[in-house]
């Protein structure tokens, strides 16, 4: 706490004595605020009044389409689908929470997996249900649940893929 205050400087417990800390040193940190985010401590107003917040989105699809394609070249038309069915997931009122762009590069790195490569686009509601529902409270068959909303929406989506 003391780096991240108006002294700028911390103490050395080995050498017993104040480090200063630069004026060209900065300190950037992420978190997860909420009472989504199990397993996270919150922040004492202290704490908050040290940092200025910025509140992040998630890419636009057509961004996040670009960043997959890049770190998964081989899946081509695929990631669009990807991209397009977790958009739908982030952009729905009927769901809770968000979708993280991990999910999105895991199902990339599933359909990677050579089992899938001869048959992706077959395989992408499958894959899509076990990645995207989990994240979710419930099951992927318990229509009433947050799971079953979203396995719901993947299958309309991955529908339309098939026209």
């Amino acid at each position: 706490m003391p780096a991240l205050d108006a002294t700028r400087r911390i103490f050395d417990p080995v050498e017993n004595r104040f480090l200063e800390i630069p004026d060209n040193v900065q300190f950037i940190a992420a978190v997860h605020r909420g009472n989504e985010f199990t397993g996270t401590f919150s922040i004492d107003a202290a704490q908050l009044d040290r940092f200025a917040p910025l509140q992040m989105d998630y890419l636009p699809p057509e961004k996040e389409v670009e960043l997959l394609q890049r770190m998964h070249p081989e899946l081509g038309s695929v990631v669009e689908r990807v991209v397009e069915v977790a958009d739908a997931i982030r952009k729905s009122l009927e769901i809770n929470g968000g979708l993280s762009g991990r999910a999105t590069d895991e199902v990339c790195v599933y359909l990677e997996h050579p089992l899938f490569a001869d048959d992706r686009n077959r395989m992408l509601g499958e894959v899509l249900k076990s990645s995207f529902c989990g994240r979710f409270a419930g099951r992927w068959d318990e229509i009433a649940s947050e799971a079953g909303a979203v396995w719901s929406l993947i299958q309309k989506k991955v529908a339309t893929f098939r026209r």
